[in-house]
């Protein structure tokens, strides 16, 4: 859950975590959305445009947050008993290279 896990470092608005993630605007109002309907999130402020209102977690996303966290190390546990410590690593570096590489404009030739 990228947009609760950036939640969980800072409150925010819908603008901002939209660039620091790279995802429309659009997409992270539906997504703000379903969270708050779970209770994860409230949004803070006045009504008024929704990329100016600031987001905050609340106790039950910080708890799914850290949820989410734990799955992932124990995860990454699996991956190092199976495969050893410099493969996982190895296999991240390319992964972020192909993330990098994705993010990049397309050449033009």
């Amino acid at each position: 859950m990228p947009v609760l896990r950036a939640l969980a470092e800072s409150d925010t608005t819908v603008g901002e975590l939209a660039g620091r993630l790279a995802v429309p605007v659009q997409e992270i109002v539906r997504r703000v959305g379903a969270l708050e309907a779970r209770g994860y999130v409230r949004r803070l402020g006045a009504a008024g445009d929704v990329r100016d209102r600031r987001i905050q977690i609340t106790t039950a996303g910080d708890a799914a947050a850290a949820a989410d966290r734990h799955d992932e190390l124990a995860v990454e546990e699996q991956l190092v008993a199976r495969l050893g410590a410099v493969e996982v690593t190895a296999a991240r570096n390319v992964l972020l290279a192909l993330l990098e590489v994705a993010d990049r404009p397309a050449a033009r030739t």
